[in-house]
């Protein structure tokens, strides 16, 4: 039963922070110490990922219709806004493939990533709060160019504790993308992504390989309640995006950055 109920908390907490600016994977490392669950490693974490990997699709669902639709019949848009995708996710692969190996080893040692979130959180909360003095958006589509650094943001948000909704929309705003216009290319730019770390993860390793408690039926149920809970998050993200208040999630990054620092610091 305590299982159950971690996963459920788990879960919940992915699909808010994975779209909420706040690091999902710092939320769920320092959950797992603080709920005593044992399952070391990123396969939970890439579950829950996949969970919210649907939740993307459907919530973009008509964009990414018309994507698909479009690059089927030739459209050059269609085809940009494709290769803007793909231009962006190779910082993030290149990364990966140098750094991957020193990632698996942070992430098999729950509590030493649990610690390294903690202060990453700290250097989330800086990025949000930069937003504020973000240059005016301009009209036009997402260039090349700004693909390529919102990527390199995404490459730098493999690093547990730095979110990578956060990180992204955060530099997206800074070179001049439209709100709205950064979260939708934030979130498109996650399902290559998302789609790779869940076949690597699954290709490497047995579904309950890791010496953890975890079974088949909380993967299941821990991904469907991260879609569903991360649906309605995304709408969440973008109406505040919208209204200029994407900073505020600054104040509370820090704060829970400070209290997990002080509270893993102390021998817990």
């Amino acid at each position: 039963m305590h299982d159950w109920i971690s996963v459920l908390i788990l879960a919940v907490v992915q699909g808010v922070t994975e779209f909420l600016p706040v690091s999902s994977s710092a939320h769920l490392l320092i959950g797992k110490e603080l709920l005593g669950l044992n399952a070391p490693g990123v396969h939970f974490e890439v579950v829950l990922h996949l969970g919210t990997l649907v939740a993307v699709v459907a919530f973009y669902r008509k964009r990414l219709t018309e994507i698909v639709m479009g690059a089927l019949t030739g459209s050059r848009a269609a085809w940009l806004t494709g290769g803007l995708l793909a231009l962006s996710a190779v910082p993030a692969v290149v990364a990966w493939v140098v750094f991957g190996d020193q990632l698996d080893a942070l992430f098999g040692d729950q509590r030493q990533a649990a610690v390294a979130a903690s202060w990453l959180l700290l250097v989330t909360g800086g990025l949000l709060l930069s937003v504020k003095f973000a240059r005016r958006a301009k009209d036009g589509p997402v260039t090349p160019w700004q693909a390529w650094w919102i990527g390199c943001m995404q490459a730098v948000a493999i690093l547990p504790g730095i979110s990578r909704a956060g990180s992204t929309i955060t530099v997206a705003r800074h070179l001049g993308v439209r709100p709205d216009q950064a979260a939708e290319f934030s979130f498109l730019m996650s399902i290559p992504i998302l789609l790779g770390a869940v076949a690597a993860d699954f290709l490497h390793t047995a579904p309950n390989a890791g010496g953890g408690t975890l079974g088949l039926a909380h993967y299941i149920v821990g991904a469907c309640v991260a879609a569903g809970v991360g649906y309605a998050a995304i709408g969440i993200l973008v109406r505040l995006l919208c209204r200029g208040r994407f900073w505020h999630f600054a104040i509370y990054c820090l704060c829970a950055g400070a209290a997990s620092v002080a509270w893993l610091g102390h021998g817990h």
